[in-house]
């Protein structure tokens, strides 16, 4: 089950240049209404997919995605061959 909450704070004013060396006049924004932000969130929320679902039905993505991984933690001084030796037996001891 997934929960998700969002929390929308509008910033209604303009910065304000405390110093007064600005001299740049900012418009005040003009903020989508809360019908428009709650069609643009369930818009955004329809595009969510399930990345376990999607690698479980293209393994040429989940091979690639798995490499780019491995070459980013050894480029932090991770083993490479360790990393897909251990995501290749399962991930043995990931939280999840």
């Amino acid at each position: 089950m997934l929960s998700l909450a969002f929390e929308m704070t509008p910033n209604f004013a303009p910065p304000v240049d405390a110093t007064g060396m600005s001299k740049l006049e900012v418009a005040t924004k003009a903020f989508p209404s809360e019908v428009e932000s709650a069609v643009k969130l369930a818009e955004s929320v329809a595009r969510i997919a399930d990345v376990d679902c999607k690698l479980a039905e293209d393994a040429e993505m989940k091979v690639a995605l798995r490499a780019e991984a491995a070459d980013l933690l050894a480029s932090a001084g991770f083993d490479r061959e360790k990393y897909i030796q251990w995501v290749d037996n399962g991930e043995p001891g990931a939280q999840g």
